[in-house]
């Protein structure tokens, strides 16, 4: 497996230790923005691979909005081994604006 790379790696410990932070009520409120985010790193890693994008499971509706963040971390693994750089930079950016959001 490829490990992610600085920027993503940064970004992604920062955003779980912020997530951690928030209030569950918080959490289940923003649990969709994050999944969005989450749908978009799919779209996005399956663009840069030619191949249609798949709609991922809402597990955060059956199993509570911890679970969004796994999904986080293994399509931001997903979108590295693609080996897009611009997809890379995305990611990294994605990151960094949904951390902020939840400011």
């Amino acid at each position: 497996m490829i490990p992610l790379p600085a920027e993503v790696a940064t970004e992604l410990d920062r955003l779980v230790g912020r997530w951690h932070q928030l209030p569950i009520d918080q959490a289940v409120s923003v649990a969709p923005q994050v999944f969005s985010a989450v749908q978009r790193v799919v779209d996005a890693t399956a663009y840069a691979l030619g191949m249609p994008s798949r709609p991922l499971p809402a597990l955060h509706e059956d199993h509570g909005p911890a679970v969004v963040l796994d999904q986080l971390r293994v399509v931001s693994y997903d979108a590295i081994q693609a080996g897009d750089d611009t997809l890379t930079a995305t990611l990294a950016a994605e990151l960094t604006a949904l951390r902020r959001s939840l400011s």
